[in-house]
C-alpha cells in the first residue's frame, strides 16, 4: 500500500496520500494490538502490542531504506512524512523515538549505506534534520552533561533548550543516536558542512552543547575550519552559527570564547589566527571574522569583559582594528584621480560576494567605527587626548545604549560614532586626525581659505570641518544620522582660536554617502536632525544643483566647497563660505514630513540625481507623448463609488501566481539601479519584500540576481529576461535564476532592440565606469560604459540582443525551465491570445514605460482589450503610469491582477534609498485602502469594473441632446 502510494509518478497524488498515512498512522496510534497487515511476510517488530500505526511507520521505513539505495528521487516525500507526523504532538514523538527513527535518519544523512550518494540524490537535508532536532530534544542527555565547576560539586545547570512542548523528557537518548551524536559526531560535522541554519537545527547543537564540553568542543572546531577554509560567500552562516554557539549562557560559555577567539588547543587555529592569516590575499575573510567579532563583544559580557581583561586578546583586537584601518584608508596607487569611492563602489558586499580582497563598502566603514568603540580604554592616552585642548563629552550628551543587531543585519541608527572616547583615542594614537574619519567616510577634504571671524564660526580649512565628522550608514539599511559635537583632534593654532571664538551652538551636518557618479560627479545624500535656528557647516564635493558645476583642480584631485547653513523654520538655508566662487544660496528642506506623494520624491530625486542618470530614468522614446500619456490615461478615468456598504475590515491582499502578497503593487525591472543609490537592486528588493510585494529584477542590473537573492531572502522576486544572440547566455540566466530562488520569469517581447531616446542620444549615456552589468563578466558587463556616437545602452542593446525572436523562442524558454513565464509588453489582443495559447503564466501590459515607440497606446487604455480577449486563461498585470492608489483601483478594476511601478521606485531609491522605497509604497499601500474603504470595497473581489468609467461618459450629460431629453 505504502509503497504504491509513494511510488506514483504524479507528485500530487504522492503528497496526497503522504497525508493520509500521516492520519492513518496517527488516529490508529491509540488502537489495540494489530496483526501485521502483510501476513504472507514476517514482521520485524517483535512487540507483541505493536498496533496498525507502529506497523504502518515501520513499513514506510523500510521504503525509506529501500529508496535511499535505488534512486531516492522521492526522498522529499519521506523527510516530510516523518516531519508532519512528528509535529502532531508528543505521543507521535514517543512512537517515532521507540521506532528509532533519529538514528536512522542520521545513518540516511551520512550516506553510510547502498547506492550512489545521497548529496546526488537528495541535497536538500532540511526536513531531515528538522526530524532528528525534534526528537532528540525531547530526550534526556543529562548523562553527557557536566558543569565546569563539577569538582566543587556543583551539578549541571538544566537545560533550557529543549522542546518546549514536552515538559518532561520522553526517555533518555537511545544508545545509537548518542553514539551517532555524542561518540563520532560526523553527523553534526555534517551538519555543518552544509550550513543548514534552521531554527530546529540551530536548537539541537545549542541543546547538545549545553553543559557539554566535549560536544562544545567538536562544534566549535568544524565550525572554525570552516571559516577558515569555505569560500567567503559562504560564510556568513557559519558566522551566525558560531554566534548562536558563543551566546549559550552555561558554566563552559567562558571556554567556549577563550576556544573560538585564540584558537582549540591542538586542532583549530581561532578567528585572531584566521584575521592574521587571511590579512593579504583573503582580506574578506578577514573582515567578517572581525565583524562577528564586534558583535559577539556588544551582545555578550563574557565577551566583554575577557577583551578588557585579557592582555592578549586585547592586544590581537587592537592590531586587527588598525589592519582594518589602514585598508579602509589605502589607495589603489598615486593618483590622485582615484578616489576611494571611484575604484570601490561603496555597496559591494564583503559578505555575499566572492573574491579575495576587501570592498571598501559603508557597512565595512561602520564597523570600524564599532571596532574602534569597542577597544579598550587606556588611561594614558586619555590624558593624552586632555594634553591637545580637548574635553570630554558631558555625561548628559552621551547618546544612548542601542540594542546590538546580529552579525549581518544593520547597525542601529542614530549612533554618534565621535561620542566614543575609545575612537578619539585610536584616532590620536594614530596621528590620522582629519584624514582618517574623512577618508573612512569617503570624503577628501582639501583646505579652502578664508578667515574667520570673532561671533560667527567660520570654516577657515578643511580641517575645521573634521566637526562635521562625516559618518555612513550600513549599506543594508540607510538611517537617520545624529549630530556630531566632537572637536577637532589636532588643530594648527589659528584653527584652535577660530574655534574658541565660535558660538558653542553650532551644530553639524553628517554626510549620510557620497554617490560617485563621474570622476568629478559626485550626488550628495544628507540627512540630520539638529534643533531649529542652529548653525550648521557642511563639507562636501560637486554635487548637481547644491553645488555648481565647476572644472575640477588642476592637479586632478577632486574639489571641495565648504558650506555655511543656518537652520530656520524647518529650512536648512546653505550659503558658500569665504572663498567660494559661487554667491547663490540654497534652501533644502530637512527631514521627511514634506514627502507626502509621490510627486514630491519625484521631485527632490530630480535635484538629486546628475543630469546623465536623470534622463536616463526619467526619458521616454521620440517626442514623449507616450510617456505624457501614460499619466493622462489615468487621469481621463471616473471613479464611480458605492455607498452604504461594510468596510470596517479591509484586506489588501491577494494571489499572484500562487504567491501571497500584502497588496497588490510591486516593482517593476528598471536597469542600472546603483546610479540613484549605492545599493541599487539590493535596497529595492528588500524594501518590495518589507512592504509584501513582488520584485522584478532586470537583466541590465548593476547587482547580480545572486547578490539581489542574498541581500533579500524572504522577498519573492521575479527575473525580467531578454534574448541574446548567445542562446547560451540566457540559458545559464535562466539557471542561475532557478538556482538563486526566482519564483518567475518576465521574458520581455517588444525589445528585439531599444527605441532612440533623444535625451540618452544627447547625453551620450553610458554607465558610470565605477559600474557594470553585474550578471555579465567580460565584454557583456562593460560594453555599456562605452559610447562612439549616441546612446552607449542602444549601442550595446542592438549588437548583442537576438533581433529575429518568434513566438516559437516562448516555446523554447518554456523547455528549458520549469518557473512560470510572464510576458511583458504586449498592448494588443492579437499577440494576448496567442500568448495564452501558448501557455504563458501571464501578462504584463506594458509600453516599457514609453520607452520603445512613441504614440503608443497608454499601458492602461490597451489594458481593457487584453483581459477581454484573453477570457481569464492567464493572470495580466499592468505597468506604467501608477503615480497614487487611484490609479492602482482603476487599473484593478479593468481586470488587472497586480499593478507594477518603475519610475517612482527610483525616485524613493535616489532620496533615502530602502527607506524611500518603502515610504513610497507605504504611500501607495495607505491610498489604496482609503479608495476602498471610500468606494465601498473591503477586499479585492469588490472591486467591479463598472466602478470606473471614461470622462466621457459624464460629458455626455451636457450634450445638447442630453439637455432636451432633461429639460422634457
Amino acid at each position: 500500500f505504502c509503497e504504491y502510494l509513494l511510488g506514483c509518478p504524479s507528485t500530487e497524488v504522492r503528497s496526497a496520500f503522504m497525508k493520509i498515512i500521516v492520519f492513518l498512522a496517527h488516529f490508529s496510534l491509540q488502537d489495540g494490538p494489530c496483526i501485521p497487515p502483510m501476513l504472507e511476510a514476517p514482521s520485524i517488530l517483535l512487540d507483541p502490542h505493536a498496533t496498525l500505526s507502529d506497523h504502518l511507520l515501520h513499513a514506510v521505513l523500510l521504503l525509506l531504506h529501500k529508496e535511499v539505495s535505488d534512486h531516492g528521487r522521492h526522498l522529499p516525500h519521506y523527510f516530510s512524512l516523518f516531519h508532519m507526523y512528528a509535529s502532531l504532538g508528543v505521543p507521535e514523538r514517543t512512537q517515532l523515538l521507540k521506532l528509532n527513527v533519529p538514528a536512522t535518519f542520521m545513518l540516511v544523512a551520512l550516506d553510510e549505506g547502498p547506492g550512489p550518494p545521497i548529496k546526488y540524490q537528495y541535497p536538500e537535508l532540511t526536513k531531515l534534520h528538522q526530524v532528528v532536532s525534534q526528537l532528540i530534544r525531547c530526550c534526556d542527555v543529562s548523562s553527557k552533561t557536566q558543569s565546569s565547576h563539577s569538582q566543587q560539586g556543583m551539578p549541571p545547570l538544566p537545560n533550557p533548550y529543549g522542546d518546549p512542548a514536552v515538559p518532561d523528557y520522553i526517555m533518555p537518548i537511545q544508545p545509537q543516536a548518542a553514539e551517532i551524536l555524542f561518540g563520532r559526531t560526523s553527523y553534526i560535522k555534517k551538519l555543518i558542512e552544509d550550513a543548514n541554519l534552521s531554527e530546529e537545527t540551530v536548537k539541537l547543537l545549542q541543546f547538545c552543547s549545553w553543559e557539554n564540553p566535549h560536544f562544545s568542543r567538536t562544534v566549535l572546531s568544524e565550525l572554525l575550519w570552516q571559516i577558515a577554509y569555505a569560500y567567503c560567500h559562504e560564510l556568513r552562516h557559519h558566522m551566525d552559527l558560531l554566534l548562536s554557539m558563543l551566546l549559550i549562557e552555561d558554566s563552559w560559555q567562558s571556554h567556549r570564547i577563550h576556544n573560538a577567539l585564540k584558537g582549540v588547543p591542538e586542532e583549530r587555529e581561532g578567528l585572531f589566527d584566521t584575521i592574521q592569516r587571511s590579512k593579504n590575499h583573503y582580506q574578506k575573510r578577514a573582515y567578517q571574522c572581525i565583524k562577528c567579532m564586534v558583535t559577539l563583544f556588544s551582545k555578550c559580557r563574557p565577551a566583554h569583559q575577557m577583551l578588557h581583561t585579557n592582555g592578549e586578546v586585547k592586544r590581537k583586537w587592537t592590531l586587527a582594528v588598525e589592519w582594518l584601518q589602514d585598508e579602509l584608508e589605502r589607495q589603489p596607487n598615486s593618483h590622485t584621480q582615484y578616489s576611494y569611492n571611484n575604484w570601490s563602489p561603496p555597496t559591494q558586499s564583503n559578505e555575499s560576494t566572492n573574491g579575495y580582497f576587501l570592498e571598501r563598502s559603508n557597512s565595512a566603514r561602520k564597523t570600524l567605527e564599532r571596532a574602534c568603540e569597542l577597544c579598550p580604554e587606556e588611561e594614558q592616552e586619555v590624558e593624552e587626548m586632555s594634553e591637545e585642548g580637548e574635553s570630554p563629552q558631558p555625561e548628559e550628551q552621551q547618546p544612548p545604549q542601542q540594542k546590538v543587531q546580529p552579525y549581518g543585519s544593520a547597525y542601529p541608527t542614530h549612533v554618534d560614532p565621535t561620542s566614543s572616547a575609545t575612537t578619539q583615542r585610536i584616532l590620536v594614537k594614530r596621528q590620522v586626525v582629519p584624514g582618517y574619519r574623512s577618508n573612512v567616510s569617503g570624503v577628501q577634504q582639501q583646505p579652502t581659505p578664508g578667515p574667520s571671524t570673532s561671533n560667527q564660526p567660520q570654516p577657515g580649512t578643511s580641517d575645521d570641518m573634521e566637526n562635521t565628522t562625516t559618518t555612513t550608514q550600513d549599506s543594508s539599511n540607510e538611517g537617520t544620522l545624529s549630530n556630531s559635537n566632537s572637536s577637532t583632534m589636532q588643530q594648527s593654532p589659528e584653527q584652535h582660536q577660530c574655534e574658541e571664538n565660535s558660538q558653542p551652538s553650532c551644530s553639524t551636518a553628517d554626510v549620510a554617502y557620497i554617490i560617485p557618479l563621474l570622476p568629478t560627479t559626485y550626488a550628495l545624500r544628507i540627512k540630520f536632525m539638529p534643533t531649529d535656528n542652529s548653525k550648521i557647516y557642511l563639507s562636501a564635493k560637486i554635487t548637481q544643483r547644491l553645488i555648481c558645476n565647476e572644472a575640477p583642480p588642476t592637479n586632478g584631485g577632486i574639489h571641495v566647497r565648504l558650506w555655511e547653513g543656518e537652520l530656520r523654520n524647518g529650512k536648512l538655508l546653505l550659503t558658500p563660505s569665504v572663498g567660494s566662487s559661487s554667491p547663490e544660496q540654497h534652501n533644502i528642506m530637512l527631514g521627511e514630513k514634506q514627502f507626502v506623494c509621490v510627486s514630491d520624491y519625484e521631485r527632490h530625486a530630480f535635484n538629486l540625481l546628475p543630469k546623465n542618470a536623470l534622463d536616463y530614468y526619467r526619458s521616454g522614446a521620440g517626442e514623449e507623448f507616450t510617456l505624457s500619456l501614460n499619466r493622462d490615461a489615468f487621469r481621463r478615468l471616473r471613479i464611480r463609488p458605492r455607498c452604504m456598504r461594510d468596510v470596517s475590515r479591509r484586506n489588501l491582499s491577494s494571489t499572484v501566481l500562487g504567491c501571497n502578497v500584502s497588496m497588490p503593487v510591486g516593482v517593476a525591472p528598471t536597469a542600472m539601479q546603483r546610479m540613484a543609490h549605492p545599493d541599487g537592486e539590493c535596497a529595492n528588493a528588500r524594501a518590495v519584500g518589507a512592504m509584501g510585494g513582488i520584485f522584478i529584477l532586470s537583466t541590465l542590473s548593476t547587482s547580480s540576481l545572486e547578490e539581489v537573492a542574498a541581500a533579500a531572502p524572504e522577498t519573492i522576486k521575479w527575473f525580467q529576461l531578454y534574448i541574446y544572440n548567445d542562446r547560451d547566455v540566457t540559458r545559464k540566466l535562466v539557471e542561475r535564476a532557478e538556482k538563486a530562488g526566482y519564483k518567475a520569469l518576465v521574458l520581455t517581447v517588444d525589445a528585439p532592440m531599444f527605441g532612440i531616446r533623444n535625451a540618452d542620444v544627447r547625453n551620450k549615456f553610458t554607465l558610470p565606469p565605477h559600474l557594470s552589468l553585474a550578471n555579465f563578466e567580460g565584454h557583456k558587463a562593460t560594453d555599456v560604459n562605452k559610447s562612439e556616437a549616441g546612446s552607449g545602452i542602444n549601442e550595446y542593446v542592438k549588437k548583442l540582443f537576438d533581433q529575429s525572436l518568434t513566438w516559437n523562442d516562448v516555446m523554447w524558454l518554456k523547455g528549458i525551465t520549469k518557473l512560470p513565464l510572464v510576458l511583458k509588453g504586449i498592448l494588443t489582443a492579437e499577440d494576448a491570445i496567442i500568448a495564452a495559447d501558448l501557455g504563458s503564466a501571464g501578462i504584463l501590459v506594458s509600453n516599457h514605460g514609453a520607452r520603445q515607440v512613441d504614440c503608443t497606446p497608454a499601458s492602461i487604455e490597451a489594458l481593457p482589450e487584453i483581459v477581454k480577449a484573453v477570457e481569464g486563461r492567464c493572470e495580466i498585470y499592468l505597468d506604467g503610469g501608477i503615480r497614487q492608489g487611484t490609479d492602482v483601483f482603476k487599473a484593478l478594476a479593468l481586470g488587472a491582477k497586480m499593478v507594477f511601478m518603475g519610475r517612482p521606485a527610483l525616485w524613493g531609491l535616489t532620496v533615502a534609498g530602502e527607506d524611500g522605497v518603502k515610504s513610497i509604497l507605504n504611500l501607495i499601500k495607505t491610498e489604496l485602502d482609503s479608495v476602498l474603504a471610500l468606494t465601498g470595497c473591503a477586499i479585492m473581489k469588490d472591486i467591479k469594473k463598472d466602478m470606473i468609467v471614461h470622462e466621457s461618459y459624464y460629458s455626455r450629460l451636457g450634450s445638447s441632446s442630453s439637455k432636451k431629453k432633461l429639460t422634457s
